[in-house]
This record gives C-alpha cells, structure tokens and sequence, in this order.
C-alpha cells in the first residue's frame, strides 16, 4: 500500500504530442486538481463577465455602467494554455498568451485538444452527449 509520501511524491502524467503541421513537438501535462480548478474559474469568470456586459446593455442607456463588452473563451484553447509545459514541467504559457493561440491554425489546436483529452481521459462534449443518450435508450 502507498504510504503519504509515495502519494505525494506522484506527478501528473506527460506526454509528447507530435504536430505535423507545426512540424515538431510537444509536451503536454496531465490536469492536476488545482489546475482544473484555474481552468474552470477562468471560464465561470469569463460567463460572468459576458453575463454582466449583457445585463448592462438590456439597462437604458442613461443607467448603464459601461461594462467593456467581453468575447467568450473557447475552452479547448484555455486548456491547451493549462496543459503545454517544458520538459521539467514548468508551465509554457499563461493566459497572457491566450489572443496569441486565436491565431493559431484550428486543425494544430484540435488536435493537441483531443490528445489532452485522452491524457486526462476526458471526452469531448459532443461525445458525452452520445454516451448519455445511448445510455438513456
């Protein structure tokens, strides 16, 4: 049985994820609890701004605050920015760098989301949906 410290002393998968069309590689970390936590309050905080900037617009124009309009995260990109490290297992980018991954070719991004998927044996979305309607018939 593992005692605290062999618990403790456990790190988050990796994994080198070979981009053809960036014509190299990749190292992508498995999520640990604490980020999962980062990546899901960047997106609740992100709903929220994009909810109060709505809000602020339904009001007259007179009583509203002014809010800055907010464009929504796309999820995959936030966790790709979560899941891209250096080889010792240091973070490569931050949200800092999110506008820079926007420009990014789609297919590249796709594919390294669908990798961290499996890393974190996660299933997209679109896939939970089948699974839970299949289970339901």
């Amino acid at each position: 049985m593992l005692d605290r410290e062999q618990i403790l002393a456990k790190r988050p998968r990796r994994k080198t994820v070979r981009i053809e069309e960036w014509d190299g590689d990749v190292c992508i970390q498995a999520m640990t609890t604490r980020s999962r936590v980062e990546v899901l309050d960047i997106l609740y905080d992100n709903e929220n701004a994009i909810a109060a900037y709505q809000e602020d617009q339904a009001l007259p124009e007179d009583q509203r605050k002014g809010l800055p309009k907010v464009d929504a995260l796309d999820k995959g990109l936030v966790s790709i920015i979560a899941s891209l490290v250096n080889e010792d297992g240091s973070k490569q980018f931050s949200m800092e760098d999110y506008s820079l991954f926007e420009d990014l070719s789609y297919h590249a991004t796709v594919q390294l989301w669908a990798e961290i998927l499996k890393l974190n044996d996660l299933k997209p979305v679109d896939q939970q949906h089948a699974d839970a309607k299949k289970n339901s018939d």
